[in-house]
């Protein structure tokens, strides 16, 4: 409202009473003034000056709804307008008073007390002139300190609580955005004879053991006698209770009363301290994608709580409350073999936690009914967690023969040899003859000519592939594997071949479809050279005896994966329908057993090779249904 000297008019004749009420009520509304044409329709319309209607004395006397509301808020502003003016005029009766008492107080203040209050005002007008970080940080950069304090304005000024806060709130944006999450600036305090603001930070580290686990398995609590049963324990214990419902309540494991129980495990913290690169006396980072990876591992199934909490010493560690996975799994199957064609029967073991940090070592074996012997296939792996830095180690002795000759044998030729001359004879008697009235015994051999390789019939392959998990850097390609491979094949005439292969694999890219259907795509290039060894001649040239055979091969396969039907199986797995197809081109030396296992081997009816690259589509159908 506006000023009380303006609006109660200086005037000594006084003003409108009307306004002279607004003034002294400024929270209620001032009274409207009334024309006189205004006021002859109200009267025409039977209402008063104040919008009331005119009733008789025996409606007055009755009690009006009308007539009782008016009297109350002419109460309640009668009451407000008292209330206002007693405080006034209590304000301005006292302020005298506390004046002369403030004054009284500041004649008998002691010295110490005048140099601090002193202090303190002129505390509050220095403008504050540099920075000094305490302790000294080694994980903000300069220049980030630098742009925090333009942004709030803290230096140049003096020390206000409005641009402290704007500091600390830069600050703790940057912690967060780099995994220190409980990294924080505790507090300022300004330096008087150097003008310098010290900014407290707290940055914890992490512990002498950065990580610890704690392992829990589930039991179930016996409803009859209370005890704690595993769920074996529990099925023999009540193994007459063989009805329907019975075996849907153990496998859901809903209906029964369960609790977690402290246990050993096999995982070593310090395998998951090195996942999330926490060292011992380091600042706390937290990476949440690494401790994603970890989580989505297979090394725990399931995951009761993940938090940091404060050591004794005032550091942090990483407490992991978890029950761990199986480690140990045994499969078998029947399959067909993509080398023969032929059925196979396969069985497969697997440790998933060799040494306590999710390594694996697996032995597979297949074989079928009419195979000669069986294909075995020994790995080894640390994927890090599927982190930067995974390997593989594999060793394999497949089968893959079964294939007959395509290509008739051709007709061996004699070479002979000699200090003076060479004559070959295919099929002339008589060059053969002459050039053996000549030959000189010593000096001549005679050798037989070179096999053809790919006329024999194949065996089997045996060799070794080291796998490295993503050699290109995540943040350029999400997913990748680079893979080194030599083996030795062999033929039923007992000849050998050398490959050698480089393999770089890009994806599998992954991407959600509506009704949480999925797809991914995967690309793979690879090259290698075939080393065959051909008969010795007259030659002091090591790579002279060997023929080398280059190939190149690359191919692209992508899968789709729609959910169908739901089941009721214990973890309610769809019957899913999955469909996989891979296109794939390659020059004419690639290896048989990798044309035939990739169908470059199979060709269209009436078709002819062009002699420079060979390609194939391929697709399979598989209807997936859970048992």
């Amino acid at each position: 409202p506006p000023s009380h000297r303006r609006m109660m008019n200086d005037d000594a004749s006084g003003g409108d009473p009307a306004s002279e009420y607004a003034i002294l009520m400024p929270d209620a509304a001032p009274i409207p003034k009334i024309d006189d044409e205004d006021e002859k329709e109200r009267e025409k319309n039977g209402e008063s000056q104040h919008g009331f209607k005119n009733s008789s004395r025996r409606d007055v006397r009755g009690g009006s709804n009308s007539v009782v509301q008016g009297t109350k808020a002419t109460l309640s502003s009668s009451a407000s307008f008292w209330s206002g003016t007693f405080g006034k005029i209590s304000s301005t009766l006292t302020a005298p008073f506390r004046a002369s008492s403030r004054a009284i107080s500041s004649m008998f203040r002691s010295k110490e007390k005048m140099l601090e209050e002193k202090l303190l005002e002129e505390l509050s007008t220095m403008p504050v002139e540099n920075l000094e970080i305490l302790p000294n940080t080694t994980i903000v950069p300069p220049q980030v300190i630098r742009m925090a304090a333009r942004r709030s304005g803290i230096l140049g000024q003096p020390l206000k609580p409005a641009s402290v806060q704007e500091f600390a709130r830069s600050l703790k944006r940057w912690y967060a955005q780099h995994g220190y999450i409980l990294h924080t600036m505790t507090g300022a305090t300004l330096r008087p004879e150097t003008a310098t603001a010290e900014i407290t930070l707290q940055e914890p580290v992490a512990a002498k053991k950065p990580v610890d686990v704690i392992f829990c398995k589930e039991l179930i609590v016996d409803e009859e006698t209370g005890e704690l049963l595993t769920k074996r324990q529990y099925k023999e214990k009540h193994e007459t209770r063989k009805y329907a419902g019975f075996r849907r309540k153990i496998s859901s494991m809903d209906q029964v009363n369960t609790t977690l129980v402290e246990t050993s495990g096999r995982t070593k913290p310090s395998r998951i301290a090195s996942a999330l690169q926490l060292e011992p006396g380091k600042p706390f980072r937290w990476d949440s994608n690494r401790w994603r990876s970890i989580a989505s591992s297979g090394i725990f199934a399931k995951v009761l709580r993940a938090s940091p909490q404060e050591a004794e010493d005032g550091s942090v560690q990483m407490l992991i409350v978890a029950q761990e996975a199986p480690a140990r799994h045994l499969e078998y199957g029947l399959g067909r073999s993509l080398y023969t064609g032929a059925w196979e029967g396969e069985l497969d073991f697997e440790h998933g936690n060799l040494l306590g940090g999710g390594e694996v070592v697996g032995l597979s074996v297949r074989r079928g009914a009419k195979e000669a012997q069986p294909s075995v296939r020994v790995r080894f792996s640390d994927d890090h967690f599927g982190l930067d830095g995974g390997y593989e180690v594999e060793a394999f002795s497949d089968f893959i023969g079964g294939e007959k000759s395509v290509a008739p044998p051709k007709e061996k030729s004699a070479l002979v040899v000699s200090g003076e001359q060479t004559a070959i004879s295919e099929g002339d008697p008589t060059a053969t003859q002459s050039a053996s009235e000549e030959k000189n015994p010593i000096d001549e051999v005679e050798v037989v000519g070179e096999p053809d390789f790919d006329a024999e019939v194949l065996k089997n392959r045996r060799g070794a592939t080291f796998r490295l998990q993503n050699p290109i850097d995540i943040n350029m390609v999400q997913h990748s594997a680079a893979s080194w491979s030599v083996e030795r094949t062999s033929t039923q005439s007992g000849l050998h071949e050398d490959i050698g292969a480089v393999s770089l694999l890009l994806g599998p890219f992954e991407r959600q479809l509506p009704l949480e259907a999925r797809s991914n795509i995967e690309c793979r290039l690879t090259t290698g050279t075939r080393v065959q060894q051909k008969q010795v001649f007259n030659t002091d040239e090591y790579f002279d005896r060997f023929h080398l055979k280059p190939y190149a091969a690359a191919s692209a396969t992508t899968r789709q994966i729609f959910p169908l039907l739901k089941t009721s199986t214990k973890h309610k797995r769809p019957v899913v329908l999955a469909l996989r197809h891979a296109v794939t081109t390659s020059t004419p030396n690639l290896p048989r057993h990798e044309a035939r296992a990739q169908g470059i081997a199979n060709t269209i009816r009436d078709s002819t090779d062009n002699g420079l690259v060979a390609s194939a589509l391929r697709g399979t159908t598989e209807l997936r249904i859970p048992v």
